[in-house]
């Protein structure tokens, strides 16, 4: 074991920053219709909890600190809720973080696809979740229009990664 490297702490970390999704997918373990009505009424507020900035500040020096190297933002809920979120995202890359993120691909503007891709961001799995826009109704209850907006982010964050020549 002497030619073993000791390690400090973690060198992956999944990170939830907010609780709240804007669908509602009957398969989720978190948010799916089927399963919110058995929350108590006061234990409701946790779906709508954000981390403070401060807090996920902390809380990536420490990772860095610590020796970790890749951050997934993944959760409970839908990154791309918090207002905060690209900034999050720019934090951990300038300390020195490789990141991923989990989406539905539902809020994905143009200008977060675009600094997804400019910041480095190297893996962004999107859940579409159904391959029919009916399927996808009765599955989440987001509408065709939400179904085909997947598509356009997806289509949107791949012209892009062309257009600068960067892989994601």
């Amino acid at each position: 074991f002497d030619s073993v490297p000791f390690i400090n702490g973690p060198s992956y970390m999944e990170i939830g920053v907010c609780n709240d999704c804007n669908i509602s997918c009957q398969y989720c373990f978190e948010h799916s219709s089927s399963k919110i009505k058995y929350y108590k009424e006061e234990d409701r507020i946790y779906f709508n909890a954000k981390m403070e900035e401060e807090t996920f500040r902390r809380l990536i020096d420490e990772l860095a600190d610590l020796g970790n190297k890749v951050i997934r933002f993944v959760g409970r809920g839908e990154s791309f809720m918090h207002p905060r979120f690209i900034d999050m995202c720019a934090y951990a890359i300038k300390k020195g973080q490789t990141c991923g993120i989990t989406s539905n691909g539902t809020l994905i503007n143009k200008e977060q696809a675009m600094a997804i891709v400019d910041l480095g961001v190297r893996k962004i799995d999107i859940s579409i979740g159904a391959a029919q826009a009916l399927t996808y109704r009765e599955l989440t209850g987001g509408d065709a229009e939400t179904f085909e907006r997947i598509f356009d982010t997806i289509r949107m964050i791949s012209e892009y990664k062309k257009k600068k020549n960067t892989s994601l």
